[in-house]
């Protein structure tokens, strides 16, 4: 989107999604939110000089599967890159 003063749909997405209270609508934010994002994500992906956004997508991927988990009932996912929450070994 060349015009800065209108917010991409993603982030318009996210923020709408990250300021809902109410579970069937954050599900019903979640198909829309997560493809724009993986449609970003290819977007970005030969252009080396947006590391910072690519970051910031990687982030907001790991959030968005926090909240699926803690607040929405999706089952964990192992080995999905979140911090501290990955199955112990009990071996």
């Amino acid at each position: 989107m060349n015009d800065r003063t209108q917010q991409p749909y993603g982030a318009f997405l996210c923020g709408a999604f990250l300021t809902q209270t109410d579970p069937a609508k954050m599900k019903a934010l979640l198909e829309p939110l997560e493809a724009a994002i993986v449609e970003r994500i290819q977007e970005l992906a030969d252009v080396p000089e947006v590391e910072k956004e690519r970051l910031a997508l990687q982030t907001a991927t790991r959030r968005l599967l926090k909240i699926k988990i803690t607040q929405l009932d999706f089952p964990p996912v192992s080995g999905a890159g979140m911090r501290g929450n990955s199955p112990r070994r009990t071996d």
